[in-house]
This record gives C-alpha cells, sequence and structure tokens, in this order.
C-alpha cells in the first residue's frame, strides 16, 4: 500500500474509534523503528520506490487539478520526513527530485526556494521524465511565478532575487543555464528596476536581456529616455 493511501485508510480508522469511544492506538514511526547501517537504507530505499511508484500512480488517475494539488500537499507531509532521512545518509533516490516538483506545484516557495538550492549544490536529478536539470527547473519555476506576480503588481521578493542571484553568480559560481532561461531573468531584473526608478540599472540589465535574444526593445527605449533625463 502507498504512503498516501496508507495515511487515508489511517485517518478512517481513527475516525472509527472515536466514534466507538475506543482510544487511539499509537502509530509506530518507521524511520525510527528501521534499522540503522547499510541495511537499513537498502530497506528504506526498497520501500520508497514501491510507496512512490504507487503514489504517483493514484496522483496520475487524478483529472480535477484542484484534486491533484490536495493529493501534493497530502504527500509532501508524508513524505518530508523520508527526504530528511535521505538528505542525513546522502542516498539518491527519485523521491528527492519528485519532493522538488510537488513544492513548487503546491506553491511553498520558501521551502522550495530553499530545498532547490539544497538540490542544485547536491547534484540532485529530476525524474527521468523531465526533460531539464535541477537548476533550470527552478529556475523556470521562479520566472512563470515572477511573471504573474509582476503582471499583476505584486513584489517578486525575496524569491526573485534569491534564485537571480545564484544563477548569475553574484553569489557563487553561476549556474549554467540556456541563454533563454538567462535572458528571461535579466529581462525580469531590468523590469523590477525600472519599476523602483532605478533606470541606469535597468537599462545595462536590459542591454544584456537583448543581446540574449529577449523582447525587451520597447522597454529599453523607454528607460534610456528616463536614465538620460534623470541624468540632465
Amino acid at each position: 500500500m502507498s504512503l498516501m493511501l496508507s495515511h487515508q485508510q489511517q485517518v478512517r480508522e481513527q475516525k472509527k474509534r472515536a466514534e466507538a469511544g475506543q482510544p487511539e492506538r499509537e502509530k509506530p514511526d518507521m524511520l525510527k523503528t528501521a534499522p540503522t547501517g547499510l541495511v537499513g537504507t537498502q530497506q528504506l530505499l526498497a520501500l520508497l520506490d514501491k510507496a512512490l511508484e504507487q503514489d504517483l500512480k493514484s496522483l496520475k488517475g487524478i483529472s480535477s487539478r484542484e484534486r491533484k494539488a490536495d493529493v501534493k500537499r497530502e504527500l509532501v507531509t508524508k513524505y518530508s520526513a523520508y527526504v530528511e532521512r535521505l538528505k542525513a545518509i546522502a542516498a539518491p533516490h527519485d523521491l528527492l527530485g519528485w519532493y522538488l516538483v510537488w513544492l513548487f506545484d503546491i506553491g511553498e516557495l520558501d521551502t522550495a526556494v530553499e530545498y532547490g538550492l539544497w538540490c542544485v549544490r547536491e547534484g540532485v536529478a529530476l525524474p527521468e521524465r523531465f526533460n531539464r536539470d535541477v537548476k533550470t527547473f527552478v529556475a523556470d519555476a521562479i520566472l512563470e511565478w515572477a511573471d504573474a506576480q509582476f503582471d499583476a503588481g505584486h513584489s517578486v521578493q525575496p524569491y526573485f532575487a534569491v534564485v537571480f542571484n545564484h544563477a548569475d553568480g553574484m553569489c557563487c559560481q553561476p549556474w549554467d543555464l540556456p541563454d533563454e532561461v538567462t535572458a528571461k531573468f535579466y529581462r525580469q531584473q531590468g523590469l523590477v528596476l525600472a519599476r523602483a526608478e532605478k533606470f541606469t540599472a535597468a537599462v545595462d540589465v536590459l542591454e544584456e536581456a537583448l543581446s540574449l535574444g529577449a523582447k525587451v526593445k520597447t522597454a529599453l527605449a523607454d528607460c534610456r529616455k528616463r536614465a538620460t533625463r534623470d541624468v540632465s
């Protein structure tokens, strides 16, 4: 039985016991009771293989977007301790990549960005069905979110700045991203600077975006005029 289905069955059993006035039985913590060492790790990975396969199959069978989001939230909750265990023992597993995808899908950006940066540092791979590496996935996810936030007149910080600083190499080795993704980062950064009326800085960034193929000619021309006006 999958972890998700097991959890749902436990909830139903708890409800029945509560209605019958029976005390709730203490649930065993598999992570605490599982053997440690090589044998324990092998058992954990085997458990996760089966559980993840079942949960992904169940998720694929759901058509409703809203229901899928609810199930992904359940999966994030149920698997969080397992992810921490995998991180602690430095054991690679598909769960690490799926957990990142689910975090972004449900909009848990605080955790998603922090965990995404860890995945980049540790060389975690996305599941095979994804055609991107983790750096590009995190960049695309933040850019999509930032575009929607910016268009709605909302702030894109702090998440955009954190990922942009990593992608651009302001805080570390710059990420190796496709040019079109880097262009989108510079475009968004230029628009953020322009909205803050930092037109000279915006010109520099938008020129970089233009050189990489971003469609920013109108915004760039406007910032150039405003930057010249500010100087004069």
